[in-house]
């Protein structure tokens, strides 16, 4: 029996793609050189684990770069720039659009209201970081995070560097697959450096 089971972990490791163990911020890095962006962004591996839960297999990354005074970009690449990277391949996300598109081919299955609850809540955290600029900081209002039929809505209220907020809804279809993601930015910058 044991035997057997160092043959099967050896025929494992035999099979487990190369991009396993690379790290999510190399791959990163590697596709940010592809893109000719600066090497001056600061990265940061988005960890919680409701964004773990809603979107399974998918590692979701920022980078960061200056607004103030602005850093100039390649076309490609926006001062707060998210990725996704799943199954080595890094997905590149500079805008809602972008966004939109990703968190609906990332997000799992949500089979229940907590499920739901914790999606909306991943996506709106992920929402927020395109308009990180070092001035806003966002906290979440709780009982904003609703579910109701097919749809799930959260809101994230700026409450330093501005003012107004961010409202997030997802749309899933009878399996509780997430089929649309939307968000209304209300959003009012406070006073900023030229």
């Amino acid at each position: 029996m044991r035997r057997a089971s160092v043959v099967f972990l050896f025929v494992l490791m035999l099979l487990t793609p190369a991009w396993a163990d690379d790290n999510p911020e190399k791959l990163v890095a590697a596709k940010l050189a592809e893109l000719k962006a600066p090497a001056t962004g600061k990265t940061e591996k988005m960890m919680s684990d409701v964004l773990r839960r809603a979107t399974p297999g998918t590692t979701f990354v920022v980078v960061f770069y200056n607004r103030f005074p602005p850093e100039k970009l390649p076309a490609g690449v926006a001062h707060s720039t998210l990725f996704a990277v799943k199954m080595g391949k890094v997905t590149v996300i500079k805008d809602q659009k972008d966004l939109d598109a990703a968190f609906v081919e990332a997000a799992g299955k949500c089979s229940s209201e907590a499920q739901k609850k914790d999606a909306v809540t991943a996506y709106a955290t992920l929402a927020v970081q395109l308009n990180r600029d070092g001035f806003f900081v966002f906290k979440q209002d709780d009982k904003a995070t609703k579910v109701s039929g097919n749809t799930a809505t959260a809101q994230m209220t700026a409450y330093k560097g501005g003012s107004g907020d961010l409202t997030v809804t997802l749309t899933y279809d009878k399996t509780g697959k997430v089929t649309k993601a939307e968000q209304m930015n209300k959003l009012e910058a406070g006073v900023r450096p030229k």
